[in-house]
């Protein structure tokens, strides 16, 4: 149902409905600042852990981490934009 809801959303804000392309402006700022916080929220962790793997002796933990993060993203924004 989600999904029919942002279809019709989206048609009425590219058919140059007003008030439907400012809800659909608003949406996508609130999705883009959501990602946004996850992602420094990952950054942080994966900072604090590199941090600690260098001050413990384990060298590459932060940077083997980030490019496991940063393929699985890559997928999931992959898979949103093939659905449309």
């Amino acid at each position: 149902m989600n999904q029919a809801v942002f279809r019709a959303l989206g048609v009425a804000a590219l058919s140059g409905n007003q008030r439907a392309q400012e809800r659909w402006a608003a949406m996508v700022q609130t999705a883009e600042y959501e990602q946004k916080r996850a992602q420094v929220a990952i950054d942080n962790v994966i900072e604090r852990r590199a941090t600690n793997g260098r001050q413990s002796g384990e060298s590459g933990l932060g940077r083997r981490m980030t490019g496991m993060i940063l393929m699985q993203r890559r997928s999931s924004s992959t898979s949103d934009r093939d659905r449309w």
